[in-house]
């Protein structure tokens, strides 16, 4: 019945579930809840809304980054993520396999899948973050591969040819 109601309002059953937790809908639902629902349901599917109200309920960047980056993660995810993020040195796929497995049940090998995947999102997000010169972001591969090609090499093919003929420059 609930999966019914939030596909019909564009909610989630644990949306609905932490509505009637909360008190703010009964389970058995009167005619003034699904009013509200309804009401609810438009507000989540505006975008704009959604912006507005993290805006002032998160007020640092990056803690609003965060949010949004762990949206669609998993508890061990989330573990790996922050473990990867706030490590002082170097961590080994091993170690950190081996925690996860001990504090949230996973077998090794599950672990292991978890952790590499979670590692190369750290390193992405790292990657972006650094800036490149004079602070800017750094550019993609397809420019800088592009800005190689234009650019002024080291390498004079007239020298060149000159030297390997015994011709002075």
């Amino acid at each position: 019945m609930l999966e019914e109601i939030a596909w019909h309002y564009g909610m989630t059953e644990a949306s609905l579930r932490f509505l009637i937790r909360h008190g703010i809908i009964q389970e058995d639902l009167t005619e003034r809840n699904l009013d509200f629902l309804s009401d609810l349901g438009q507000i989540w599917q505006d975008l704009d809304w959604l912006k507005i109200s993290l805006r002032r309920r998160i007020k640092s960047k990056a803690l609003r980054e965060k949010f949004i980056r762990e949206l669609d993660l998993t508890k061990p995810e989330r573990y790996v993520l922050n473990r990867y993020l706030n490590a002082k040195g170097r961590l080994s796929i091993g170690t950190v396999a081996a925690e996860l497995s001990m504090n949230y049940g996973m077998p090794e090998g599950i672990a292991k899948g978890v952790v590499r995947k979670m590692r190369g999102q750290v390193y992405m997000t790292r990657y972006r973050q650094k800036p490149g010169k004079n602070g800017q972001r750094r550019p993609r591969a397809e420019n800088r591969a592009a800005a190689r090609q234009g650019g002024r090499s080291s390498f004079d093919e007239q020298t060149a040819t000159r030297n390997i003929f015994g011709l002075q420059p």
